[in-house]
């Protein structure tokens, strides 16, 4: 739950957004279609416009979405893991993003790009 907003995801269907605001009335906002199973999921800095989807889509496991605009996602980047990602985690403090693969052998570690 981020200021409202639930991020779901269950089985292989779509990704949902819902507004919770009025947990008797929870509205949805939009749907994502990661192309496979979200395994996991974090949101991200700057002022959580992203969200990271671990996936196990067989070309982009892990994908890389701005939600500045709630109504209509938008996918910013993928990647494409030797594996099916199950698990995610974001560190603020280092900018890393770490992803545990579904076979709990691969273990991936993204960060920044080094400026020379």
């Amino acid at each position: 739950v981020n200021n409202g907003t639930v991020f779901l995801a269950k089985n292989s269907g779509p990704l949902h957004i819902v507004n919770v605001n009025n947990p008797n009335t929870p509205v949805q906002i939009s749907v994502y279609n990661a192309g496979g199973l979200v395994g996991d999921m974090v949101l991200g800095i700057p002022n959580n416009q992203n969200l990271f989807l671990a996936t196990a889509n067989t070309t982009r496991e892990l994908q890389v979405l701005d939600i500045t605009n709630l109504a209509s996602p938008t996918l910013l980047g993928s990647y494409n893991a030797a594996s099916a990602l199950a698990g995610i985690d974001y560190d603020p403090v280092r900018e890393l993003l770490l992803c545990t693969g579904s076979n709990a052998v691969d273990f991936n570690i993204f960060g920044p790009t080094p400026t020379p």
